[in-house]
């Protein structure tokens, strides 16, 4: 949620007497506040593929391993899912998106890992690789946010996933002007945190 602040001083300087209230919740409390009328619109690793619910697909980020700067994995350029056997690890809530996609590699590859801490949002989990506790398999956009705080993403590859990211809102239901123009605004900066941070091919 770093971007975040910029975005919503630019939201408050267009629609200064507007309230915004903003849900710090797993994909799936999203997709249910979302339904219920609570929120207008959810930003979230997209998982859903519920009838009553649009998602527009904004961005992807590639899963990498978030570790220690100082670790010798920092220094790869890329590693394998196997490398992740042996290390402690730092996993998100079963709710999140990115919690399904990892098991189902893992699942796949029949690979056994060691979870040492268990977080509600991807965030905690970079904090935590961040003092040395563990390392974290997260979506790369997480770990850059963190830049120059004492943590690298090293990509993963065989298999090399992304985790895809998007706005969902109620099917059928305008956005009220308010909520699109916030939608406008967070869809504009994601887009370009994606260009900014893509690797080269």
């Amino acid at each position: 949620m770093n971007y975040l602040p910029p975005i919503l001083r630019a939201f408050h300087a267009s629609h200064p007497h507007v309230q915004v209230r903003i849900f710090e919740t797993p994909s799936a409390a999203i997709a249910e506040l979302v339904q219920s009328g609570e929120i207008e619109f959810g930003l979230s690793g997209l998982q859903t593929n519920r009838w009553d619910l649009e998602v527009e697909k904004i961005s992807t980020s590639p899963f990498a391993l978030a570790c220690p700067s100082r670790h010798v994995l920092a220094k790869k350029r890329s590693v394998g899912w196997t490398a992740l056997r042996g290390l402690p690890l730092i996993r998100v809530s079963a709710k999140t998106a990115i919690r399904s996609m990892i098991d189902d590699v893992l699942g796949a590859a029949r690979l056994s890992v060691t979870w040492q801490y268990e977080v509600q949002h991807v965030e905690t989990a970079v904090n935590l690789v961040e003092v040395g506790l563990g390392f974290a398999v997260v979506p790369m956009i997480d770990v850059e946010l963190h830049r120059g705080r004492g943590v690298v993403a090293v990509p993963l590859r065989a298999p090399k996933l992304s985790c895809p990211y998007g706005l969902v809102r109620r099917r059928g239901i305008p956005l009220s002007p308010p909520a699109a123009a916030l939608r406008d605004l967070l869809s504009k900066a994601m887009k370009a945190e994606k260009t900014l941070h893509e690797p080269n091919a």
